[in-house]
């Protein structure tokens, strides 16, 4: 048999308590990130984008937070190519930076007929500041470039990605980054 590496995993997520959250490793979220592999997370609780009775796809509104590191431009990348391979005509796309308005990351932005490029930045929490933003703009698809646990932090507490994935019911595209060391 020849086996080939996928270019997308589809995970079903569900609910976590806190007191979960510290006693058991979330199986999906240490499959993508042993695979590599750019993973779209579906919580139970969410619609998702694609109808159940008929296949139709409702893709309009990507959330995309980004840093400086991972390059965000993997996102914006992957966004694109979303869109592009389901057949989006009209999307926004919503760019989210934490942090102080001069360090806005400048990733390039691909025009195309139909598309809608936002920014805003916060300062304070950042996982607290995207979940919010979630809320209030009701994205149907998060789009995240991730470099999974890195640090001790992280090792304690999970990535970003990781925590955004455990509290969001919007599904979440985990774009892995793999960084050369500075």
């Amino acid at each position: 048999l020849s086996w080939k590496a996928a270019d997308l995993m589809v995970l079903a997520t569900h609910p976590k308590d806190t007191l979960g959250e510290w006693l058991s490793i979330p199986s999906g979220e240490t499959l993508a990130r042993k695979s590599r592999t750019v993973s779209l997370f579906v919580p139970g609780e969410s619609q998702g984008f694609v109808s159940l009775q008929n296949g139709a796809v409702k893709l309009q509104r990507f959330l995309i937070p980004m840093d400086h590191r991972p390059d965000p431009q993997a996102a914006v990348d992957a966004a694109c190519a979303i869109a592009v391979g389901l057949a989006v005509e009209t999307a926004i796309f919503h760019l989210l930076y934490v942090g102080e308005l001069a360090d806005v990351p400048r990733p390039r932005l691909p025009r195309r007929d139909g598309w809608i490029w936002k920014q805003s930045v916060s300062t304070g929490i950042v996982v607290d500041e995207i979940l919010e933003a979630a809320a209030h703009q009701q994205p149907d698809l998060i789009v995240m470039a991730t470099e999974w646990k890195k640090g001790f932090l992280d090792a304690l507490r999970g990535s970003t990605t990781e925590r955004i994935l455990r509290r969001t019911l919007c599904p979440l595209l985990a774009v892995p980054v793999h960084e050369p060391l500075a």
